[in-house]
């Protein structure tokens, strides 16, 4: 199991190309579910970040909004609460919450990231 891409290693090189290209930064919560018009980072059809910074710049805007999420205890948490509020089987829930248990050496890497601006 990973995650793929090394989120980690993408946000240090977002971070650093936003420095390098004078943007301001705000960190902020998820901005999913906020009105538009919010230009958001489509990485399922484009995975590069700097096309999408780039337009950022054409377009004259400096004020990126950054979130950035650590995968921590509290979403295996969640999960099995789900599970165990689910109708599944109790074997299917002992091995999906066996999973979920694996998932613990993920906890304190990046599990998101999302960068959108407004226009």
């Amino acid at each position: 199991m990973s995650l793929r891409p090394n989120l980690n290693t993408l946000t240090e090189e977002i971070q650093n190309y936003l420095e390098a290209e004078h943007f301001v930064v705000f960190r902020c919560l998820t901005r999913a579910g906020d009105e538009p018009p919010i230009i958001y980072w489509d990485t399922e059809r484009n995975p590069e970040f700097k096309p999408f910074l780039d337009c950022a710049l054409q377009l004259g805007i400096r004020l990126i909004h950054l979130h950035v999420r650590d995968f921590s205890s509290m979403h295996r948490e969640e999960a099995l609460e789900q599970l165990s509020e689910s109708e599944l089987d109790p074997k299917r829930q002992r091995d999906i919450k066996r999973r979920i248990e694996e998932l613990s050496i993920y906890e304190g890497l990046t599990c998101a990231v999302e960068m959108s601006f407004d226009f």
